[in-house]
């Protein structure tokens, strides 16, 4: 279905390629289909895109929004890394507007997910910002940022990985 656009293959990519293949079903897919993007961004771009793309696309069929929301943010890192700051943006915004419908979800655990979405989100925004120059958006995206860092950080402590999270924050607002 996929087709196999692994240009310049490696080990890796053949390996997720090949699970990809034989997935079963399509959060399993949108998952292989980011990670085969993220292998594929220095060697083949237009294949990492095509892959980003798809899993937009299967996250929209089967209308979950957490799904469609990591890709949304990996496309978004994407444009990032090849210096199309607007369109970084662009994808970034729609990925924080995704994580924030998924945090109606139900399940805590689907909740904590999203929380880790908008907090890493909003810090790729920042990034992204600071470097298009909106400093006004800067400060909103890394304080966004922080605030979802501590509430990861009082709803399950984990030694000092979500303080450190938070001490990157405050350290990027200067």
């Amino acid at each position: 279905v996929f087709g196999n656009l692994c240009i310049g293959n490696n080990a890796q990519t053949d390996s997720l390629y090949n699970l990809l293949s034989n997935a079963e079903n399509d959060s399993s897919r949108v998952g292989l289909m980011i990670k085969l993007g993220v292998s594929l961004e220095k060697t083949a771009p237009d294949s990492a895109l095509y892959y980003y793309k798809n899993a937009i696309e299967v996250a929209e069929m089967q209308e979950d929004q957490l799904l469609k929301a990591n890709s949304l943010r990996a496309i978004g890192l994407f444009y990032w890394n090849h210096n199309e700051l607007e369109l970084a943006q662009s994808k970034l915004k729609l990925a924080i507007a995704s994580f924030t419908e998924a945090l109606e979800l139900e399940d805590s655990d689907l909740k904590k997910s999203a929380r880790t979405g908008l907090a890493a989100s909003y810090n790729n925004l920042g990034t992204v910002a600071d470097q298009y120059g909106d400093y006004g958006l800067v400060i909103n995206s890394f304080q966004n940022s922080m605030l979802y860092y501590k509430q990861l950080d009082s709803i399950t402590p984990q030694g000092t990985f979500y303080k450190k999270k938070i001490s990157a924050c405050l350290n990027n607002l200067g």
